[in-house]
């Protein structure tokens, strides 16, 4: 969330809020993609993170798809994000596991 906020330029009060600017549409739409898609969380975890809706999750997700059919630069960007949190998650994940194994040595 902090990763589409900074490279969009918004805050993450504005994207919780209900406004319905383009900026914070679409960064919306990224990352209920990135949650459903890159994280595997189900549409009542992500229903539940945005307070919308079932229905509406879903139809982001699936408008965002379709842009990303048409759109070369938004689907240029999602890919760059994509790669940066793919990043930030396998760092996060080789500090757990680092965390763990040093954890078992000291057991």
């Amino acid at each position: 969330i902090e990763t589409v906020c900074k490279f969009f330029g918004v805050t993450r009060e504005d994207l919780f809020s209900s406004s319905k600017k383009k900026e914070l549409t679409i960064s919306r739409q990224i990352i209920m993609y990135f949650l459903r898609n890159l994280l595997n969380k189900s549409l009542k975890e992500i229903s539940g993170i945005f307070k919308k809706e079932h229905p509406t999750v879903i139809y982001n997700i699936k408008t965002l798809e379709n842009k990303l059919k048409k759109d070369l630069s938004l689907k240029m960007k999602v890919d760059y994000l994509f790669k940066e949190i793919s990043k930030e998650l396998s760092d996060q994940s080789s500090e757990i596991e680092y965390n763990l194994n040093d954890s078992k040595n000291s057991i």
